[in-house]
């Protein structure tokens, strides 16, 4: 992969104002195999932000996920 463009992979949200995002940021400075990315929480009374990082490896690029889960399809489709 080349150089990675911040990209939102999956930001479920209800009616009410409360969300999840899951952002990621690019390429980890200090893990190669790693990825910088965040989760962003958000309601109507708090709001909140925490970095991670996301292994490259373990983002199932071109292998279907074991969960199935919405996150990871969209990550798929990302990378």
């Amino acid at each position: 992969m080349g150089d990675i463009i911040p990209r939102e992979i999956i930001s479920p949200a209800d009616d009410e104002g409360n969300s999840v995002t899951v952002n990621v940021l690019g390429r980890n400075p200090r893990w190669a195999a790693g990825l910088d990315a965040e989760i962003v929480v958000g309601t109507t009374f708090v709001s909140g932000r925490c970095h991670l990082p996301l292994s490259d490896s373990k983002m199932g690029r071109g292998r279907p996920s074991p969960s199935g889960s919405l996150a990871s399809v969209a990550v798929r489709r990302w990378l």
